[in-house]
């Protein structure tokens, strides 16, 4: 990002740390939607590191550079409770001491006169909620308003929210920033309520960690990327991975793969309660090359649950790998390849939501994503503080393009490199082998009760402890879906669709630079454009059947098809056949007889 096209007051940028690369990410978020596009905002955030600093930081840009109409030019900042609003006020007074020319703040803590005339004011909603009231407050000359702790606001009661939007000038004629710790429906509603028609951004910490610590990016081919991973279990200190995939498909094939290379695996696709994805991320986390004892299977999908993590176990002890349940045989003696304490956890962004932060000191991005946002999601997952932590990102033809949109955000280069010496990486044993992947599983219908697909009814709970009498239905549920990506066409937000059409329809070789919502408007456009110049019906690539044609305009049909005007005289039965149906048919052959 650039922070110079805000045209920043240079007290302000250096009393504010504009130049620190963690918090000039932030700034440019917040001063991009407020300012730049002009919109109220909606902000979740879990932040922690220079919190206060951060929200402020668009308050003191207001004042310096004069914000508002004449008469509407003060701040208010709003939070839940008093000790929010006293250690939010002392950051405050430390920031403008910092920066010349600003008046100091002041906290509302006693009658609103003492607020009169003040540039910036803290309070919590009880105290304002008194002193609102008050003629010498001013509350209509608020023109730019910060409602802190909004998850907490709404817990209280209404009733004072109410009054204060009684007493502040209208949604539509002010500036609003609401900030929550905690996404819930009341903090969107009150949101909603508070300010007029506000955009919903989310801020967290790894957006600005991202710009912060190094990655190591390789421009590795498919084939390449799981021998990467095996080179780095040799490598690392700290052989417990996390590996991130886009799709479901990919996840399962990868810690298969890893099984027949003699690593212990398992793999988390979104399938699963959080309750059962916290146990798979411990055990990755703990692993020590022993499987506890009475461990419950797994429900990653897998044939045997953890199945492949047991046969990994005993590959790791043994001199010879296990048969791996529908995959030939992997080969002889890997153990000695790979300490038994080696493990690697594969996750799709789907199947990471929800997981206890497990602080994974290596994450591999063996999938670049698409959309920056789960870049940053990731990494959630990674120890920051770890000795030697580090990321790794695989960069292929078919993801390559999700790597500018991520620099743009970070404000920095991913610096990707191509990977010179392929003849030092570990040997891929599954190379060449089919595997084939496990059925998707239904637990979670089974467990609410209902009909399965051949209409047997079930009681909730009924087939818990035999679910895989049922998993073998034939391929219909998602994960099926995705493996059958490379026979079936793309569809246009598939990510792979995005990346071979993205030439023709952007004209550029970077089309993720763009937002989401540029880019599919100009999808939309070229799409619906083509649509209309051909006149051909679109391909349902789900149903296989085609979807209905756009309607031509009527002044089309007179100049391309002329003929049309005067169009020859029907038979009379067919002309019947179309108003009466079978019965006018057999009406008029009798007929034709009885005349002749």
């Amino acid at each position: 990002m650039n922070l110079l096209r805000f045209f920043i007051d240079p007290a302000l940028f250096a009393g504010a740390g504009a130049d620190d690369s963690y918090r000039s990410v932030f700034y440019d978020k917040l001063l991009s939607g407020l300012f730049e596009q002009n919109e109220n905002l909606y902000v979740k955030t879990n932040l922690q590191k220079d919190r206060s600093a951060i929200l402020l930081f668009p308050v003191l840009y207001w004042l310096k550079q004069g914000r508002g109409e004449a008469g509407k030019t003060r701040v208010l900042y709003l939070c839940a409770e008093k000790e929010a609003a006293a250690a939010f006020y002392a950051e405050a007074a430390r920031l403008f001491s910092a920066v010349p020319g600003l008046v100091a703040p002041v906290l509302l803590d006693g009658p609103g006169a003492l607020c009169a005339g003040a540039a910036f004011v803290v309070a919590d909603l009880e105290s304002l909620s008194e002193a609102i009231v008050e003629p010498e407050f001013q509350p209509r000359s608020f023109g730019f308003i910060v409602a802190d702790q909004a998850d907490l606001l709404a817990e209280l009661p209404g009733e004072l929210i109410r009054t204060i939007q009684g007493h502040i000038l209208p949604s539509w004629e002010r500036k609003t920033l609401v900030v929550a710790a905690k996404h819930t429906p009341k903090a969107k509603n009150l949101a909603w309520d508070f300010a007029d028609d506000p955009k919903e951004i989310a801020l967290s910490e790894t957006m600005g960690f991202a710009g912060t610590m190094a990655a190591v990016s390789r421009d590795v081919a498919e084939g390449d990327k799981i021998r990467f991973i095996l080179d780095l279990l040799s490598k690392v200190e700290d052989r417990h991975l996390c590996v991130f995939c886009n799709l479901k498909s990919t996840a399962a094939e990868l810690s298969m793969r890893l099984t027949m290379n003699g690593v212990a695996s398992d793999y988390i696709a979104g399938n699963l309660n959080i309750e059962r994805k916290n146990q798979i991320a411990a055990k990755a986390l703990g692993w020590t090359g022993k499987r506890p004892p009475r461990e419950e299977p797994s429900d990653t999908g897998l044939p045997a649950g953890d199945a492949c993590v047991e046969h990994a176990a005993a590959a790791a002890t043994s001199a010879v790998v296990p048969e791996v349940v529908g995959a030939p045989e992997a080969g002889p003696a890997v153990a000695s390849r790979f300490p038994a304490d080696s493990f690697v956890l594969v996750l799709t962004d789907e199947g990471a939501k929800g997981i206890a932060t497990p602080c994974f000191a290596t994450l591999v991005n063996y999938d670049i994503p698409l959309e920056p946002e789960f870049y940053f999601e990731r990494l959630n997952l990674l120890k920051r503080d770890a000795l030697g932590a580090g990321i790794y990102n695989l960069v292929c033809e078919r993801y390559m393009y999700g790597i500018p949109a991520i620099e743009r955000l970070i404000d920095a280069s991913l610096a990707v490199a191509p990977l010179v010496d392929k003849s030092g990486l570990p040997e891929d044993l599954s190379a060449g082998k089919a595997v084939e992947l496990p059925e998707p599983r239904r637990r979670d219908r089974f467990e609410r009760g209902g009909r399965d697909e051949r209409g047997h009814s079930f009681d909730r709970g009924e087939h818990r402890g035999d679910h895989d009498s049922h998993d073998n239905r034939g391929g219909h549920g998602r994960e099926e879906q995705d493996r059958r990506d490379d026979r079936r066409p793309f569809r246009d937000d598939h990510p792979r669709a995005a990346a071979v059409h993205v030439r023709e329809v952007v004209g550029t070789t970077n089309p993720y630079a763009l937002s989401m919502e540029e880019r599919m408007a100009i999808y939309r456009k070229k799409y619906g454009q083509a649509v209309e110049r051909s006149g051909k019906p679109r391909q349902n690539f789900r149903s296989g059947r085609p979807a209905p044609a756009a309607r031509t305009p009527a002044r089309e049909v007179k100049t391309e098809q002329p003929e049309a005007q005067n169009p020859a005289p029907e038979a009379p039965f067919l002309r019947e056949e179309k108003s009466r149906g079978f019965l006018g048919k057999i009406q008029d052959i009798f007929g034709a007889k009885k005349s002749e």
